[in-house]
């Protein structure tokens, strides 16, 4: 009986369609930590950090610990190392028309977050992980499939 499916399998795996580049998404994480003992903000959160004091005033200082790219194949989860033993987890659903992307993000100590957005443009979530020296970890996540500019 195998020897029957081995053509059949061989035939079906002929036929499949290649993984293709243009199906993998270039996606951005960054590791920010936030803290309320000092004022510091890092030039390149400076966007993030005045977000997030809308929400959280008392979070005053912020830097980058960890900037991960990676190519993420469409319908496949990757992951992503943060800090300590904290990772997130993202999932290109779709890539939708009109400059948008739709993700799936799952970061540490919360539940999963799906979102369409747009090519290029940082979303970021404050998440309760703390790490052991007290810093709240905020996971700031950008996809890049955009069409080329003609």
């Amino acid at each position: 009986m195998t020897a029957f499916w081995r053509p059949l399998v061989l035939l079906a795996c002929l036929l499949a369609a290649p993984a293709r580049a243009e199906d993998a998404v270039k996606v951005t994480v960054l590791a920010i930590l936030a803290n309320a003992t000092d004022d510091k903000v890092c030039p390149k959160c400076g966007p993030i950090a005045k977000q997030i004091q809308k929400s959280y005033p008392e979070l005053t200082g912020f830097h980058i610990e960890r900037t991960t790219v990676r190519e993420v194949p469409v319908g496949k989860a990757v992951k992503f190392p943060l800090v300590e033993s904290a990772e997130v987890a993202v999932t290109i659903e779709e890539k939708v028309v009109d400059g948008k992307i739709s993700l799936t993000i799952e970061p540490p100590t919360l539940g999963a977050v799906t979102i369409n957005c747009k090519c290029g443009k940082t979303f970021p979530i404050l998440t309760r992980f703390t790490t052991v020296a007290g810093e709240q970890l905020i996971v700031a996540v950008m996809a890049e499939a955009c069409a080329a500019k003609k």
